[in-house]
């Protein structure tokens, strides 16, 4: 028999029932973390994690480089990191939304002041030494008045919050002190119906550089007038029900552009300068524009054929997913995956996976090639995911698969 190199074959599908059963003699409410640190023990963290994802409610590494690769590979839920952090991986983790794990006062004092000036909201777990003489806090009574300073650390969740709200206001270059931030309202100012009244008429009668003009004056006097952050947020509440409001008048597809209210209140919420607001307006306005003068109420069949030429052109690209689709046609998730899935029958993951494996069984059988390196002209960056996901499909690993062929 003849194996490209040596390789162990994990089992996901078991390691799927292990995880069901385990799931199924927990008490109900009781939450599972995923310990995938070193590699998931050999057994490849990313497909290990996905694996599991429905079974627990987060992830446990052992360095923040872990905790990165889980979330390059598209992992969304809480991801724990064990290990000692350095402050010079504060921002890193800040930015994706790692915990990091605290038993120092100091350290988490950095962490807070790191978090306060992004105007964001730093996740920790308290680290304990269970007997292990790693890392942690003994438990004794010190211990409890240093978790009592950690927990009593400035930026609450909600001023941390209004911080990157308020970031939207005055724009990234300046610091903002959280004390600064007063919701106290100021007399109703007329300009925020005028200017919103404004951006719709040039989405209707005006062309690209008349709505840049109305959107650019509308964001600078938000900003100008220094709004409070109660200010703020009803401005942005008024301006998405205005254009949920005239997109509905005016018999747009509004699924095709948002997918959901909810998702974008709080994405515009969660802007962090002038530019950005500016920037999704901008982009928002036009593509109602777009539709008005075109008159394209239903691009349906256009953008899922649109959707699987791109498939067939970046198949290769092992960053290719639904995301990335998405924003190249400019349309929501949501609306995407429901209308491809009706239109072609499948999810757009599987679609995918079947062209690359369309793909890969081609060059199994035409190219002498190593199973690796086919991996990676399919879009496989981990061929250890490739092989288990060939095998889902055709029953058998790659290799096995040529050799039989070739008898």
């Amino acid at each position: 028999m003849e194996f490209d190199r040596i390789y162990a074959e994990v089992d996901l599908g078991r390691i799927e029932e292990n995880m069901k059963a385990m799931k199924e003699h927990l008490r109900p409410g009781t939450k599972m973390y995923g310990v995938v640190k070193t590699d998931a023990y050999g057994h490849g963290a990313v497909p290990v994690a996905r694996t599991i994802d429905r079974f627990v409610c987060g992830y446990a590494v052992a360095t923040v480089d872990e905790g990165l690769k889980l979330r390059r590979h598209g992992i969304e839920k809480e991801i724990l990191c064990l290990g000692p952090v350095s402050a010079g991986r504060y921002q890193e983790c800040l930015e994706n939304d790692i915990s990091l794990p605290m038993f120092e006062y100091r350290r988490a004092k950095e962490l807070s002041d790191a978090a306060a000036a992004e105007g964001k909201t730093a996740k920790i777990h308290i680290a304990v030494d269970t007997g292990m003489s790693r890392i942690g806090l003994f438990p004794d009574e010190g211990s409890v008045e240093t978790v009592k300073e950690i927990a009593e650390l400035p930026a609450s969740y909600q001023g941390a919050r209004n911080a990157v709200s308020y970031r939207v206001i005055y724009g990234n270059t300046r610091a903002i002190n959280i004390a600064e931030i007063d919701p106290q309202g100021s007399a109703e100012e007329p300009w925020e119906e005028q200017s919103i009244g404004n951006i719709l008429k040039k989405i209707k009668t005006g062309d690209e550089r008349t709505l840049k003009e109305a959107v650019k004056e509308s964001v600078t006097q938000l900003s100008g007038r220094g709004a409070s952050l109660q200010k703020y947020q009803i401005f942005i509440t008024e301006l998405i029900a205005e254009i949920f409001r005239f997109g509905t008048l005016n018999g747009l597809n509004l699924d095709e552009i948002f997918g959901g209210t909810g998702d974008i209140y709080r994405e515009v919420m969660q802007m962090e300068s002038p530019e950005a607001l500016e920037s999704w307006l901008l982009k928002t306005g036009c593509q109602m524009q777009e539709m008005i003068q075109n008159g394209r109420q239903d691009t349906t069949k256009s953008f899922v054929t649109k959707a699987i030429e791109y498939v067939r052109e970046h198949y290769a690209d092992s960053s290719l997913n639904v995301e990335s689709v998405c924003k190249n046609l400019s349309v929501s998730t949501a609306y995407f995956s429901t209308v491809f899935k009706k239109e072609t029958g499948k999810t757009f993951i599987n679609y995918l996976t079947e062209y690359r494996m369309e793909q890969a069984l081609d060059l199994l059988l035409n190219q002498d090639e190593k199973t690796y390196v086919i991996a990676e002209k399919v879009g496989y960056s981990d061929p250890n995911y490739f092989s288990y996901a060939f095998k889902k499909q055709f029953g058998m690993s790659p290799s096995k698969y040529k050799a039989e062929k070739r008898k």
